[in-house]
């Protein structure tokens, strides 16, 4: 299990979402087509139309959760140096964060998170 999964109920997105937008990672990086991601979900293959909103969704919902930090940070109730050190830290962890660490990694995330809003 991959820190998305160990976080993303920790997020704004569904399961769907965050798997959809796994799948649609491989298929911008042309390891996969979009027509095999939507019949590899799990749950059952969808059509590709339906696949796509839901990728649309996650987006949109990404995109969202982005704008939330940004006005905590304009309200002064999210410290800019802050969320620089979590995003600096989770950049390194992507690097190369042995897979018996994730877990525990995932809950320092989750820690840290928790004291990052005043």
């Amino acid at each position: 299990m991959g820190l998305p999964e160990l976080l993303g109920p920790k997020s704004s997105l569904t399961r769907t979402q965050l798997e959809s937008l796994q799948s649609y990672g491989a298929v911008m990086r042309h390891e996969l087509r979009l027509k095999e991601a939507a019949a590899q979900r799990v749950g059952g293959a969808v059509t590709i139309g339906s696949y796509y909103r839901t990728v649309q969704q996650a987006r949109e919902n990404l995109r969202k959760s982005i704008a939330a930090v940004v006005v905590g940070i304009t309200l002064g109730l999210v410290r800019l140096e802050d969320v620089r050190r979590l995003l600096e830290l989770v950049s390194k962890a992507q690097e190369g964060l042995p897979e018996d660490e994730e877990e525990r990694f995932a809950q320092l995330i989750e820690v840290l998170l928790q004291k990052l809003v005043v």
